[in-house]
């Protein structure tokens, strides 16, 4: 008889019981929300403060926010900037994915099988230099490509949307 060099030899595992054996296992993960506000200079505090409202109150689910020039989050991981290698493992790893407006993120969003909630920045309220991402974003939801269509017009004309976040999780934002 001849033995495969890559056949598996029996090896006799000792048990163990209570604490020991919880410490073995992995834990279990959180759903994760992947928020990016892109790489402009303006900062989107808006889109921040709101997440970061959010996660203060759903500490079952991780929230990581990349920021750019934003007031850095409290409630959640927060990161400036990505790296293009970091930005996709983050949404490779993600189950929801919150974006500017910007196409580069929605379109990797779109690589990996997600469909982004998309809170395009608005030039009235000095988050980038024209209403580009409103008027990309428009022509996306009205191809239904695209879960949400956050505007905000500004403090005059608020617009109330809700976004759901998951099972039974409502978002508000006005």
């Amino acid at each position: 008889m001849t033995t495969s060099p890559h056949r598996a030899k029996p090896v006799v595992v000792q048990q163990v019981s209570g604490n020991e054996a919880e410490a073995v296992h992995e834990p279990v993960t959180r759903p994760l929300v992947f928020v990016s506000v892109g790489t402009d200079h303006h900062p989107f505090n808006r889109l921040v403060q709101r997440v970061d409202g959010w996660s203060a109150s759903h500490r079952d689910v991780e929230v990581v926010i990349q920021h750019g020039e934003a007031t850095r989050p409290v409630h959640c991981v927060a990161v400036p900037y990505l790296s293009h290698s970091e930005l996709f493992a983050l949404i490779r790893r993600a189950n929801v994915i919150v974006s500017h407006g910007g196409p580069a993120t929605i379109a990797e969003a779109w690589n990996v099988g997600l469909i982004p909630i998309v809170a395009p920045r608005g030039h009235q309220l000095g988050e980038h230099v024209d209403n580009r991402q409103q008027a990309f974003a428009a022509v996306l939801a009205v191809h239904l490509t695209l879960v949400a269509w956050l505007l905000w017009i500004g403090a005059a004309l608020p617009l109330r949307t809700f976004v759901i976040f998951g099972a039974g999780v409502i978002c508000a934002y006005t």
